[in-house]
């Protein structure tokens, strides 16, 4: 009986721990995240307050996704943007599977802002998200999100 309940208590232990790293994996790629790619996440924010200086409010998503994607290459920011998911995977001691390219469905730009994906070693997806417009219903329009890097910023392990 007392081995059984040992056999219980290591697996119990190590559910725990696998637990524990799910709930660590956010915290620790946010932190490697502003700690490697703060200026690429500014230069994005500079890009998206370009934008709207120059364009006021969007009512059209398709166009402020193409203005954006337009602001984004120009900067050269498609490549540092994509390596924000091995940063983020090597935060949570994983690799990105395959080989990402700077194009759907790894990176692709949205009407809120760039959003990076990925598959990691473990089978688990990260997806980051720098989110520089916000929506707006009534009337329905995106209008630029006036944050810094540490609020943009969303990750999220699934």
């Amino acid at each position: 009986m007392l081995a059984a309940q040992r056999k219980e208590s290591a697996v119990g232990s190590e559910a725990l721990s696998y637990q524990s790293h799910w709930y660590w994996s956010v915290p620790s790629a946010r932190a490697a995240l502003l700690a490697d790619h703060k200026q690429t996440i500014e230069a994005v924010l500079e890009a998206a307050s370009a934008i709207a200086d120059a364009h006021g409010p969007f009512t059209e998503p398709q166009l402020l996704r193409r203005v954006l994607t337009e602001q984004l290459q120009t900067h050269e920011l498609l490549e540092p943007l994509l390596a924000m998911l091995t940063t983020a995977a090597e935060a949570v001691g994983e690799t990105v599977q395959g080989a990402p390219i700077p194009a759907p469905p790894y990176l692709s730009v949205t009407s809120r802002g760039p959003v990076c994906r990925g598959t990691l070693s473990d089978g688990r997806r990260v997806v980051i998200e720098l989110v520089t417009f916000a929506v707006e219903r009534q009337p329905r329009r995106y209008v630029y999100w006036d944050s810094d890097p540490e609020s943009c910023l969303s990750v999220e392990f699934r």
